[in-house]
């Protein structure tokens, strides 16, 4: 009995803990890069004072220079779903993202929840991962826009 574990047991059992292992350093790429476009939309729509076209033009810059796309396609729908109360829903640009916005008409401010997804590309397991939509949330700082409201 001096091999009581076999080697090709031992060998299924390295495999498997690669597999995972390999599985948690996947998801921790797509979540950075996801928190990562979330931060610079966040900030391009904070340096714009709302989401205005410009900004959307800059967003769009920003996802073809940095060659940057969740591989995600949201639909109003499925922002719907998200339980954020808002005052409008928005599909970001090229359906990568959702925007909530907030308005307070009494005091003249607005802010935005910007909401990211993460994309995994698992040959095997991408469709049941991806179908769970890790999503993450950020909001804008208040914005004031003193006497009008875009």
């Amino acid at each position: 009995m001096r091999e009581a574990i076999g080697g090709s047991f031992l060998l299924y059992l390295v495999i498997i803990f690669l597999g995972i292992y390999i599985g948690i350093l996947m998801f921790s790429l797509s979540y950075i890069k996801a928190f990562k476009i979330k931060n610079q939309i966040i900030s391009i729509i904070e340096k714009n004072e709302g989401y205005t076209a410009e900004a959307q033009n800059q967003i769009r810059a920003y996802f073809i220079e940095n060659r940057m796309h969740l591989g995600v396609t949201v639909t109003e729908g499925y922002c719907n779903t998200r339980n954020i109360a808002s005052t409008n829903i928005i599909v970001g640009v090229d359906q990568s993202f959702c925007l909530y916005e907030h308005r307070n008409v009494r005091e003249n401010t607005i802010y935005y929840t910007v909401r990211t997804f993460i994309h995994m590309d698992v040959p095997i397991l991408g469709d049941a991962i991806n179908a769970m939509r890790f999503g993450i949330s950020g909001e804008t700082i208040v914005i004031y826009e003193g006497n009008k409201l875009r």
